[in-house]
């Protein structure tokens, strides 16, 4: 049996893409392969949270858990990252940070969080430390897809 090259690397260029999707993907029996940070959202809430919804939250609580960690820290900041002034563009692409207090004079440590809040639900979140107290933390979003 000849095997030709084109065929060869076709064959071995798509052994190698599907070796990279996780089995849970291709299991799941759906086309759309584009991995959440928010999972136990619903796909509606999912796509409207954007900097808008984050504003209608200001200067409430937030509890951040992280294994034995738990914090609970408020939202004092949405801070548009653009530099013709426009929040977003209009096919939803936009870059913004949430800038969170610390009641307490505790510094968390960078990593990724659950969030819970009363009305956004449950939903993970990266956050640094920002500044020079160990008050303040910042999350970033950077959508570049509409």
């Amino acid at each position: 049996m000849s095997i030709s090259r084109r065929k060869f690397l076709k064959t071995g260029t798509l052994v190698a893409i599907s070796a990279g999707i996780p089995a849970t993907v291709l299991a799941s029996g759906t086309s759309n392969t584009r991995m959440s940070i928010f999972p136990s959202l619903g796909s509606a809430l999912q796509s409207s949270m954007d900097s808008e919804l984050f504003s209608k939250y200001l200067n409430t609580q937030f509890t951040l858990k992280n294994g034995q960690t738990e914090a609970k820290l408020k939202l004092k900041e949405v801070h548009h990252w653009t530099s013709r002034g426009s929040k977003k563009s209009a096919d939803g692409r936009e870059c913004f940070s949430l800038f969170f207090e610390n009641a307490r004079d505790e510094r968390l440590p960078q990593g990724t969080y659950t969030a819970v809040h009363s009305s956004l639900g449950e939903f993970s979140l990266f956050i640094v430390p920002s500044g020079q107290n160990h008050k303040k933390h910042e999350a970033l979003f950077n959508r570049l897809h509409g």
